[in-house]
């Protein structure tokens, strides 16, 4: 009896309560009703891309966001949603150990939420590594993803591949897409080095099978050109095969700040950026972020000729490649100097027109608009 009484004390508590509000991020405008609540799994990439950026700087609307670490004490997460009343509630990558409370509470409460996903988490391949698996493979996380999804008023896919493949998992759910995912950042151009060509890659653990695509060609065109580098951004391996380059491999510690990793990969000053591609459903479904960040630093993507890439890039604005030429594309770039800071420049045109953050901000606006009328 005196825990439960503790219990409810503690529930109605001001100074928990407080915390709990204390922690809770805002986008948009600074006051008024709020006009969505963003539940995130993390506050990384996804959250930075898809809200973040597009909405922190909005007049027309104002966001509150939580991330999962937060909304787990769901006593407090419960109270909050019914004080601040938001008109809708978007569930990005979001999943708990309470997802059937939380999608009756929302029901209850007549507030309309959509399920925001940028990749396939209901699919999941196991070329993807252990530390994937474990964070997003586990039957009771895909479970409460999928009872979230599935009762929402309609799915937010990143991109149209992903909406197809979604509507095979959810053939009755109303399944829209968004035209960008990641926008152009304008960035202080860095000059180039003329006796140093650099390439990179980008990526986490998840990613180690795409890298080890281009390996190969990489480590034969370092033994026959001396001026080339070879960087990495992010926690993956490389083979002993690169120790005999010493200083002209460089590992780059992952950045958690979305903002300071930008900035940290523009000062880099690569020519060229790595986007390979295993050719799978799991990976059609991506977005094209690699080219807008790439493109954003001045950096020439060199990508695998499948979707999400082969959408966005031709021959003017970056290279396209089967996954067997990597050595020749990128030796083909390296002795035609003038070709790679024309191909950044056209890339830098088409991203700053094309993904601007003018358009997300306006794709998202959408969203929230469609899900408030639901």
């Amino acid at each position: 009896m005196v825990n439960v009484l503790r219990k409810i004390k503690d529930l109605f508590s001001t100074s928990s309560r407080t915390d709990f509000a204390r922690n809770v991020v805002f986008l948009g405008r600074s006051s008024g009703e709020v006009d969505a609540l963003v539940l995130v799994d993390a506050f990384r990439g996804t959250y930075y891309h898809s809200f973040w950026r597009p909405l922190k700087e909005s007049d027309s609307v104002r966001v509150a966001v939580i991330d999962s670490i937060l909304a787990a004490d769901h006593k407090y997460l419960f109270k909050y949603i019914a004080e601040i009343r938001p008109r809708c509630v978007f569930l990005s990558r979001f999943q708990c150990s309470f997802h059937q409370e939380l999608q009756a509470f929302l029901e209850s409460s007549h507030i309309p939420y959509s399920y925001h996903i940028d990749d396939d988490l209901f699919q999941i391949p196991v070329e993807l590594g252990a530390e994937k698996m474990g964070m997003h493979g586990k039957p009771e996380v895909i479970a409460s993803r999928r009872n979230l999804a599935e009762r929402s008023s309609f799915i937010y896919a990143s991109t149209p591949f992903l909406q197809e493949r979604l509507q095979t998992v959810f053939p009755l759910q109303k399944i829209y897409h968004g035209d960008i995912y990641a926008s152009f950042f304008e960035l202080p151009k860095v000059p180039r080095s003329k006796d140093i060509f650099r390439v990179g890659y980008m990526g986490t653990k998840g990613h180690q099978e795409d890298l080890n695509l281009v390996l190969p060609g990489v480590i034969s065109l370092m033994k026959r050109y001396s001026k080339m580098e070879f960087e990495i951004f992010g926690r993956l391996d490389l083979p002993d095969d690169f120790k005999e380059f010493g200083e002209r491999v460089h590992f780059l510690p992952d950045i958690a700040s979305y903002e300071q990793f930008i900035s940290a990969l523009n000062q880099r000053a690569w020519h060229v950026g790595l986007a390979p591609l295993v050719d799978s459903d799991f990976n059609r479904c991506k977005a094209p972020t690699k080219y807008t960040e790439y493109s954003s630093c001045g950096i020439v993507t060199v990508a695998t000729g499948i979707p999400p890439y082969s959408h966005v890039i031709d021959s003017t604005r970056g290279v396209l490649c089967e996954n067997t030429q990597w050595e020749s594309v990128l030796e083909n770039l390296i002795v035609n100097p003038a070709q790679v800071e024309t191909l950044a420049n056209n890339a830098q045109d088409y991203c700053r027109r094309e993904f601007s953050v003018e358009k997300l901000r306006n794709q998202v606006h959408g969203f929230i608009d469609q899900l408030i009328r639901a």
